[in-house]
This record gives C-alpha cells, structure tokens and sequence, in this order.
C-alpha cells in the first residue's frame, strides 16, 4: 500500500490509511470505480481472516469476474502515465 500512497496521493496530502488511498486515487481519476476499489478492499480484509473454502471461492470468482477490469485499468493508467 505503501506504493500506492506515493502514486495516488496528491501533492501535499497526507494519505495514512487504505481507503484514504482508494479515495485519493479516485478524486485525482487515477481509479475510475472507486466502489469496486471499496469492495476489494473489504474482501481483502476478508480473506485474510478466513478459512472457510466457499468463502476463499466466491473470493477468486470476483477477482476475475469483477476485480480484474479494475486492476487492468489502473495498470494501463500506470503504464501511459507514470
């Protein structure tokens, strides 16, 4: 995350925690679904503190059904901006 507070935060803000970052991003349109960015971010903290398989599998079905589109396109900003 440390990385992304460099990348997403404005000049002179002051971004501490994740979705500080999430909301940086998004108010400067480095993200342009900072809803999705939310979401992952909750089911990240999910997934840290479960053992449970269906819940580990309903996990990855949003990673590539939903969460790809978004990693994609803050890779494709990243590449053409920075």
């Amino acid at each position: 995350m440390e990385n992304f507070k460099r990348l997403f935060g404005s000049p002179g803000s002051i971004v501490k925690f994740p979705r500080e970052v999430i909301k940086e991003a998004f108010k400067n349109e480095i993200i342009t679904d900072g809803e999705i960015w939310m979401e992952m971010l909750d089911n990240r903290n999910l997934s840290v503190h479960t053992y449970d398989e269906a819940v580990f599998l309903s996990l990855t079905d949003k990673i590539a059904q939903k969460y790809y589109k978004a990693i994609e396109q803050v890779y494709l900003y990243l590449k053409k901006n920075v």
